[in-house]
């Protein structure tokens, strides 16, 4: 119990860092636009492990921002396409994030910095709503490390919960 209630505190603590963090820099994530896409990018395609692995995302990282994008998750879990053009990157990115069953459209967004700059692109799956609840499964987190734009993906609490069947009220023992 003691060992739970532990790792149970750190993740709310790293959380909270992360959510303060994220704050503090100002990044934030709009919607964006195919045709406002330009330039030279890296891919990285996040997921398509398994049959069912809702946690498939893409990340467009342009290459001549002064910025990388940075995946918060062990290298086995995606995979980088190196240097193309939009068009292509997002061609990438849609045929990546639409293969599940359950797909229904997608959603581009751009991760803004403080000062107004694009630091990079977001390609992210909507599912049908009637298999999850929700179209928008993901709850991400975007936050500065000096040149990096770290990324940490995660599903929503909800959704997490119900998938991995993890009962807040169960005590381990």
């Amino acid at each position: 119990m003691r060992r739970s209630l532990c790792v149970v505190l750190i993740v709310i603590a790293i959380n909270l860092f992360c959510h303060e963090t994220v704050a503090a820099q100002g990044l934030r994530l709009e919607k964006a636009y195919e045709n406002e896409i330009n330039g030279s990018f890296k891919v990285l395609l996040y997921g398509s492990r398994h049959g069912n692995d809702l946690e498939t995302i893409a990340f467009l990282d342009p290459l001549e921002d002064g910025f990388e994008l940075e995946l918060y998750t062990p290298d086995f879990n995606y995979r980088v396409e190196n240097k193309m053009d939009a068009k292509e990157a997002i061609k990438i990115a849609k045929t990546f994030v639409g293969w599940h069953s359950s797909f229904k459209s997608y959603s581009i967004g751009k991760l803004i910095s403080t000062d107004g700059r694009v630091l990079g692109y977001e390609v992210r799956p909507l599912y049908m709503p009637i298999d999850y609840g929700m179209s928008d499964i993901f709850d991400n987190s975007y936050w500065l490390r000096g040149n990096k734009v770290v990324i940490r993906i995660r599903l929503h609490e909800s959704l997490e919960r119900r998938l991995y069947d993890i009962d807040p009220s169960r005590e381990d023992k």
